[in-house]
């Protein structure tokens, strides 16, 4: 039997970095997408194949392989929290993510595999830039693997599968990326407390900036020794709490307001790099708005996503910068078939 999974990307409205101190963050789902498509196979391994992921690459681990990943890759997420190693060494190869999301589900259910698996990864989430790639794909893998094992994960086992996968590529995630891709819609998310708001119908953009040079998980660690004034995290939550009213009331010249606010107080954190500074100077020129989405970068000129109130004189502007502009709707239904 031939399986598909959809799982959609997303970005982070307001809250980036203040959700780890466990204020709210608002996120929205969006309409690009990891498809992973599983089959039994006769040979007793799990393959993969990565269409998008990297290009023509295809790996394979027999049971053995896939536990030995498990316990290599458990020892030094330990070592990471032991201070011993820097997060961005718990993966050193970023693949392993999907054979450790297999070897997970099966020790949850204590089996061995009476036969083999292949999936197929494709997505159209740009790749560590703050749109929730690596919780869609995992999520996209553990439901097309439990498939092909006759297993039914529901959603609260599957975000607590996909957590500990996100955990060995931010260090400690919020789980705000797997929440919202499983889930879909526009949601108001604290580690404590989820909710799904209605989605708002307003018009904005996404710009690609380029792949930052800092991971997460080191975005995450710099911002933590960096700001000691935990009023800056108060400040993002009065700001992520007023976007919530304006977003359901479809105001968009306060949710242009609180975009710029957001923009200068992740500025002051250090994590949007000088020239997307001065692209998101230009927006406000014209009369618009934008801040990163996602966790921004502490090192280089590239900084992900940014999301961009106000399309006037936009083309011209992501062409003087060799920026892409994304298009992009919100994506209601997140993790089902296809």
């Amino acid at each position: 039997m031939i399986y598909s999974v959809k799982v959609p990307g997303k970005i982070i409205v307001s809250g980036e970095h203040s959700v780890v101190y466990n204020k709210p963050a608002l996120a929205m789902a969006v309409n690009r997408y990891t498809v992973a498509e599983s089959k039994s196979i006769i040979s007793k391994r799990i393959e993969f194949e990565f269409s998008d992921l990297v290009t023509g690459s295809s790996l394979s681990y027999d049971i053995d392989e896939i536990h030995q990943i498990i316990d290599c890759t458990n020892n030094r997420y330990q070592e990471f929290i032991d201070k011993k190693i820097a997060v961005s060494s718990v993966l050193p190869e970023t693949l392993q993510l999907f054979p450790y999301a297999c070897g997970l589900l099966l020790k949850k259910y204590g089996m061995t595999m009476k036969h083999g698996v292949s999936i197929k990864i494709e997505t159209t989430i740009p790749i560590g830039c703050g749109m929730g790639s690596s919780a869609s794909v995992s999520l996209g893998v553990l439901q097309a693997f439990s498939v092909q094992l006759n297993v039914t994960p529901d959603h609260s086992e599957l975000f607590q599968l996909a957590l500990q996968c996100e955990h060995l590529k931010h260090g400690q995630s919020s789980g705000l990326d797997p929440f919202v891709c499983l889930h879909g819609g526009l949601v108001k998310y604290t580690k404590n407390d989820q909710k799904k708001l209605a989605m708002p119908n307003m018009e904005f953009f996404l710009v690609f900036t380029g792949k930052p040079q800092s991971s997460t998980g080191q975005c995450v660690m710099s911002v933590r020794e960096k700001v000691k004034n935990q009023l800056v995290w108060d400040q993002i939550e009065n700001i992520t709490e007023t976007m919530m009213t304006v977003m359901t009331e479809n105001d968009v010249s306060g949710f242009a307001s609180t975009i710029r606010e957001n923009h200068r107080l992740l500025c002051d954190i250090g994590v949007v790099p000088d020239r997307v500074q001065s692209f998101i100077r230009e927006i406000e020129h014209i009369g618009g708005a934008a801040k990163i989405s996602g966790a921004g970068s502490v090192s280089g000129d590239s900084a992900g996503i940014v999301m961009v109130v106000g399309k006037k004189d936009l083309k011209r502007l992501c062409k003087k910068y060799n920026y892409a502009l994304l298009p992009i709707k919100g994506d209601n239904d997140g993790l089902r078939c296809c």
